[in-house]
């Protein structure tokens, strides 16, 4: 497709190199963002990322991390309990007797239909829902009735049936992130009081 104006050898090889090698490619005009490199880690770092990235407080405030009360409803999470229960069997059955308590402090427990045993606090005593949020110090569990109840782990007793054994734990064993959890090294206790 070379045009007839382009009479000089000069002028048809660059018309040949121009198709061969430009013509339906895309042309990066703009400088791109250069990365920086960041002196406190060493790492590099895109500048256009990093206004974008938000930190912990931010998304805090921002309350990302928040479960909206309205939109949940028992019923439809009775399916993660379902996934929870099948987790919790195989987590039991893959262990010793020995080890059953330590793999209960160690396990995840979203999903768990758990009921308040004792409580320091009086009225949560009797309160029976799935947990839907684990946080540093408290358990939020949805009830029933649909609403959403904060437990404290510090003076709270807690059991759950698995199997047809109901299974007691004291909460104050998992003061602590669940992440944080899984390394830890548990000692049994012989009483606790309230």
């Amino acid at each position: 497709m070379i045009s007839a104006e382009f009479t000089s050898y000069s002028d048809v090889a660059i018309q040949q190199t121009f198709q061969s090698r430009l013509e339906d490619r895309t042309l990066l005009l703009d400088c791109p963002a250069q990365p920086v490199k960041d002196d406190k880690k060493g790492t590099i770092i895109d500048k256009k990322i990093q206004k974008k990235l938000l930190n912990s407080k931010q998304k805090k405030k921002l309350g990302i991390f928040n479960i909206p009360a309205s939109s949940l409803k028992y019923d439809d999470l009775l399916s993660l309990h379902h996934l929870w229960t099948s987790y919790i069997t195989e987590l039991l059955n893959t262990s010793s007797n020995n080890d059953v308590s330590a793999k209960l402090c160690k396990a995840d427990y979203h999903g768990c239909i758990f009921k308040v045993v004792k409580s320091k606090s009086q009225p949560q005593e009797g309160i029976e829902g799935i947990m839907i949020k684990e946080t540093k110090n408290t358990f939020q569990i949805l009830t029933k009735a649909n609403q959403v109840k904060l437990i404290p782990k510090k003076t709270t007793w807690i059991s759950f049936v698995l199997e047809n054994k109901e299974h007691v734990l004291f909460c104050a064993q998992f003061i602590g992130r669940s992440g944080e959890r899984i390394a830890k090294k548990f000692k049994g206790t012989s009483s606790v009081k309230l």
